[in-house]
């Protein structure tokens, strides 16, 4: 998957059939002036493949260098400039070369690594960063635009899908904006185009994903759904799941691959069975559309406003029907502030009586506390009182399902599918009957309030109730955390580090180990909990705490002793008091781990880091230290 990384858009593919065209307002970036662009807004507003227009209409296309900066670069200079040198030698292999001693001396400063790709010969006659599009954008590319030299070298165009730090503001080009033409040659009608205008407010590559997809899907009826969507959130979720519903098996094994992922390339399976007669299998970048947007040499990435809304139906989908690949996805973490969909109402008004004839809407219920457990052991209490008197495994297991799901519901088809999947509709109907008249019972011993109703076709968790979730805590302190960091609030972005760190008491439901639904979501979460640890640290080492810093950083090893910028971000703190025997010592403890786990000997700039510290001190030869 790296090879995407610095793989550029397909020119000519912001603008869809049906009149909608990007007007590219950033056509001063071929002339060279400024020396530094940045571009951002709300995501869906900036199309990477705009700027491909612009560069190849200048014949500098085929001479750029091409960066999507991965959430594994934040924070790493040594990451970055190795992408920027794989970037750079895609297409100019002598600059590349010449890039390489300054890497092989050792991990050089950012703006001196910047300054020798601007200044590399032969090199390429622009420079485009991207961030990757999941929510915060790496400080490393505020660092770059700083360290851009002003007077010679090539142009860096800075691409921000979602909010723009303050590092890059002073670089800001407006938006392009978006026009509509004639739509007569779009499969849209033209109360659909308004419609459609006005959802997207000014999200030009929204609008022409959502137009490509109704060329390519044929017999879609896509209008019925944008009539429908009264928001771009709602529009985004329902088309997502209304196109999904309609994919192939082989179509959902390679949207589910590229939800994962983040990109997608054909040689990772049969693209030729992909469509059933349902779109045109032999153009992928079809039938892709509009949640992926082709890349050159066959690569295809996800346009980051279409990621949740697909992830979601895929999550949803799975659970109607079994197919190869399904999506690691699931208990998503909080939408941005920007993301569309975000402050989407939950679902409509409760039906007072369920088809099992106990549960009750928010008619019938009154206001309870919910506290709910869900790292380590189920515990759930209501109103400060435990429930503890459970009637078998069932019930806790349905009530544990609905509060792991997004808004804590889930349509009654895909309980049955995951619960029941070989049982006849009737009896596993009746299944779940009993489960739930369990819940009530065990519910009856603290309250008279029922937990769970039915709605719309969904049962949920009654949203009358108060729900304290540790889960959902854990993302609400690591968001609070991030908007803390992006603001330079250091101290308070580490006590809000240290408090979700805090939550993470367990594995989630590791009382429930064998529960295949638990598994995928349990992942994610010890995912996210290391992230967690590197934003920590990282705001430690900025904010000039490195004994803090150590401590965490050692939380993060427990999760993967093969960290090595890890190893790297501890050997640097201990160095920086003077502790450079122990700096060394953790060197061992790196090059240990590598060789016991992976065979693997250190990097090259691990490697260099210790030699530089072992020339202070004298007590690492020089001939230990050999690179792999």
């Amino acid at each position: 998957m790296l090879a995407a990384m610095w793989t550029p858009p397909v020119p000519g593919t912001a603008p869809a059939s049906g009149g909608w065209r990007p007007v590219p307002r950033v056509g001063r970036v071929a002339s060279g002036e400024p020396r530094v662009v940045v571009m951002g807004g709300p995501r869906g507003a900036i199309a990477g493949e705009t700027v491909a227009t612009v560069l190849a209409e200048d014949g500098r296309l085929d001479r750029c260098a091409w960066l999507r900066v991965d959430p594994a670069l934040r924070g790493d200079s040594a990451l970055l400039g190795h992408a920027l040198v794989q970037a750079v030698r895609r297409r100019h292999p002598a600059a590349a070369l010449a890039l390489a001693p300054q890497l092989a001396g050792g991990v050089p400063e950012l703006d001196a690594l910047v300054a020798a790709v601007a200044q590399a010969p032969d090199g390429p006659s622009v420079v485009v960063l991207e961030d990757g599009g999941n929510g915060r954008p790496s400080h490393l590319l505020g660092a770059a635009a700083a360290a851009w030299p002003t007077s010679s070298g090539p142009p860096l165009v800075v691409l921000v899908h979602g909010r723009l730090p303050r590092s890059l503001r002073p670089w800001v080009v407006p938006v392009p904006a978006v026009v509509a033409s004639s739509a007569d040659a779009s499969p849209l009608t033209a109360a659909a185009l308004h419609k459609l205008s006005r959802l997207t407010q000014g999200r030009g590559p929204v609008a022409a994903d959502v137009v490509a997809a109704a060329a390519a899907w044929e017999g879609s009826d896509l209008g019925r759904v944008i009539a429908g969507a009264h928001t771009l959130g709602a529009l985004l979720a329902r088309l997502s799941e209304h196109l999904v519903g309609r994919a192939s098996p082989a179509v959902l094994s390679v949207l589910s691959s590229a939800a994962r992922l983040g990109a997608w390339h054909s040689r990772f399976g049969d693209a030729s069975c992909a469509a059933d007669g349902e779109v045109d299998a032999s153009d992928p970048s079809a039938w892709l559309r509009p949640w992926l947007v082709p890349l050159e040499d066959g690569w295809h990435a996800v346009r980051p406003v279409w990621w949740r809304p697909l992830a979601r139906a895929l999550d949803r989908t799975a659970g109607r029907r079994r197919f190869a690949g399904r999506p690691s996805v699931g208990l998503l973490p909080p939408a941005p502030d920007d993301a569309p969909g975000a402050n989407t109402p939950a679902i409509g008004p409760a039906r007072v009586d369920g088809p099992d004839g106990g549960a009750r809407g928010e008619s019938g219920n009154q206001r309870h506390l919910v506290c709910v457990r869900l790292f380590g052991d189920f515990e759930l209490t209501v109103d400060g009182q435990p429930v503890t008197a459970w009637h078998g495994q069932l019930g806790p297991a349905l009530v544990k399902y609905l509060l792991a799901q997004p808004k804590r519901a889930c349509a009654r088809d895909v309980l049955l599918e995951q619960f029941w999947p070989s049982v006849d509709p009737d009896v596993a109907r009746n299944r779940l009957h009993v489960a739930l008249s369990s819940v009530r019972r065990a519910l009856a011993a603290v309250t008279d309030a029922a937990l769970v109703e039915f709605c719309d076709g969904f049962y949920r968790i009654a949203p009358v109730h108060d729900v304290d979730s540790d889960v959902e805590r854990f993302h609400a302190l690591i968001k609070a955390g991030r908007s803390a960091e992006i603001d330079d609030r250091l101290d308070e972005a580490a006590a809000l580090y240290r408090r979700a760190a805090a939550t993470y008491t367990a594995d989630f439901l590791a009382d429930c180990p064998y529960d295949d639904w638990t598994v995928l979501p349990r992942e994610e979460l010890r995912m996210t909990y290391v992230d967690l640890l590197d934003r920590w640290s990282g705001v430690l080492s900025a904010a000039g705490r490195e004994s803090e810093c150590v401590e965490v950083g050692r939380l993060v090893l427990r999760q993967d002793p093969c960290r090595e910028d890890v190893h790297r971000l501890i050997m640097r703190c201990q160095a920086r008091f003077g502790r450079t025997s122990e700096a060394l010592r953790q060197y061992e403890r790196c090059r240990r781990a590598l060789r016991e786990t992976l065979g693997l000997e250190p990097s090259a700039p691990t490697q260099a880091l210790a030699r530089s510290l072992g020339e202070r001190v004298q007590l690492l030869p020089t001939a230990e230290l050999t690179y792999s």
